[in-house]
């Protein structure tokens, strides 16, 4: 950690490793104190950030050992690719979305230009690419609607339901959807 004093909002939140809506869930139990902000940007003790970040280490390590212990019978995966670039995960999303924007500034005119300009044999390329980006699509959706449903259930005092999915789960439901 730093070694300032304290913490805004995003920086707090990065550092436990948190989504949004359960950062708002440690604050509204309690599990972190603002120590000033009651507007847009809130301030945190770094060392509450960093007990915090203890205590949920060692909450998701007890979590992990169990998992661990179920997935040993199971064969290895290969490890996962290390991202190309040293950017968070979050910021790429973000930045991907943002460049996304601009698709409003293309007509139906202009993709029907762009397609009579295509060879026929890339047809199959931009089509997987192009299902590719969907899926993506699709999956950042159901994202967001667990995402809504779970922030309203907190606006309503209830108990979420869960942090909303995981990424490979909604492939794997799209990919035995499609398989019927």
């Amino acid at each position: 950690m730093s070694n300032f004093r304290f913490l805004d909002d995003t920086d707090a939140q990065r550092i436990l490793g948190v989504d949004r809506l359960t950062f708002q869930e440690l604050l509204s139990t309690k599990r972190l104190r603002a120590v000033s902000g009651a507007g847009t940007i809130q301030f945190f003790r770094a060392a509450d950030v960093s007990r915090l970040r203890d205590e949920l280490t060692a909450e998701t390590a007890t979590q992990a050992a169990a998992s661990a212990a179920a997935l040993a019978s199971m064969p290895e995966a290969a490890p996962p690719k290390k991202p190309k670039k040293a950017q968070e995960p979050a910021l790429r999303v973000h930045a991907r979305m943002t460049a996304d924007l601009r698709w409003y500034d293309i007509s139906d005119a202009d993709i029907q230009a762009w397609f009579d300009q295509l060879h026929p044999e890339t047809y199959a390329r931009r089509r997987g690419v192009a299902q590719f980006v969907q899926q993506r699509m699709a999956q950042i959706i159901a994202l967001l609607d667990a995402g809504e449903a779970r922030y309203g259930a907190l606006a309503e005092g209830e108990e979420p339901a869960g942090r909303g999915g995981e990424a490979g789960d909604l492939i794997d439901e799209e990919d035995q959807n499609e398989g019927r």
